[in-house]
């Protein structure tokens, strides 16, 4: 079953045991948070989550983020059963890592729950903000034709699609004098309209490619000071 993290919410319904007087437990679940229950609550017959953050370091080196919970039936007088292991390391870039070696019981049930991303986190500008760099005079760059102004980069917690960045430069009484590239985050001086000032303008990262409902970074400040050539 597929699952968005961040959502508190009832997954599974279990039927009760048919055995009088027994009832379901929690057995193991895995990978496992520290916090008993944290990630998977086991309820009257009903497992619920508390809310699972699919950038929590407990999926790291996961392709996919995997919750494999345990439960089975527990009868008065019952010796406790161990819980599921393992019989050596496994390849958690694997899907499906948790499924190894599952004790085949009657009295075990499995649940197998992929905790699916959603947008839930900003860009963020790496770096220093705001960002201050140099730039040649009209006479200098007639020799040397320097490529760029600067070169930003965002990242993004998200995986896919809620982590492509998008940047764009806001609109402003300076921001015709650059162009910058929508993925690379490059800043060229634009031809057409660049004059050899000092200039300050802002750049924001959007996720998602900047599509609806996109999330976006907070400003970064890009001051390009003019260096004067004395010949």
């Amino acid at each position: 079953m597929e699952f968005p993290e961040e959502s508190e919410q009832t997954i599974y319904d279990i039927p009760e045991p048919d055995v009088q007087n027994c009832n379901w437990r929690k057995v193991s679940e895995e990978p496992f948070s520290g916090t008993d229950g944290f990630y998977v609550v086991y309820e009257n017959g009903t497992i619920l989550t508390s809310g699972i953050d699919r950038e929590d370091n407990i999926f790291n080196n996961m392709s996919v983020a995997e919750v494999l919970l345990q439960v089975n039936v527990s009868c008065p007088n019952d010796e406790i059963y161990p819980e599921a292991t393992s019989d050596g390391p496994s390849d958690r870039s694997k899907p499906w890592y948790p499924l190894r070696n599952l004790r085949n019981s009657q009295r075990d049930m499995y649940f197998l729950t992929v905790i699916t991303d959603i947008n839930d986190n900003n860009p963020e500008f790496e770096g220093t903000n705001p960002l201050i760099v140099g730039y040649p005079d009209a006479k200098v760059v007639k020799q040397l034709l320097p490529q760029n102004v600067a070169t930003v980069k965002a990242t993004d917690k998200d995986i896919g699609i809620n982590a492509l960045i998008r940047y764009e430069i806001e609109k402003s009484d300076v921001s015709s004098w650059f162009v910058i590239h929508p993925h690379t985050g490059v800043i060229y001086p634009n031809e057409n309209h660049f004059q050899f000032k000092d200039a300050e303008f802002n750049v924001i990262a959007k996720d998602l490619d900047g599509g609806q409902g996109c999330l976006q970074s907070e400003k970064l400040v890009v001051k390009v000071n003019i260096i004067i050539t004395r010949m």
